[in-house]
């Protein structure tokens, strides 16, 4: 489910996705991975995108970063 406000701002039902209209569009594979909360708690991701025929790759990445720096630890705060 989306969120409905982000940073005190309304957003609508894609307003936490704006930036991966591009990849869909193109067919590209993309996946979007947390990152380290700001200082105030305010939550950081970042999105990879690969060319076509590169899920493995992204995959594989995806798994690297989630045993460099394992997520859950962060909301235990």
């Amino acid at each position: 489910m989306a969120p409905a406000v982000i940073d005190g701002q309304a957003v609508g039902p894609r307003g936490h996705a704006v930036f991966t209209n591009f990849a869909n569009l193109a067919g590209l594979p993309g996946i979007a991975l947390p990152g380290r909360p700001s200082v105030s708690g305010l939550p950081i991701g970042f999105q990879l995108v690969g060319p076509t025929g590169a899920d493995g790759l992204l995959c594989a990445l995806a798994r690297e970063w989630e045993a460099a720096e394992p997520w859950a630890a962060w909301q235990e705060g």
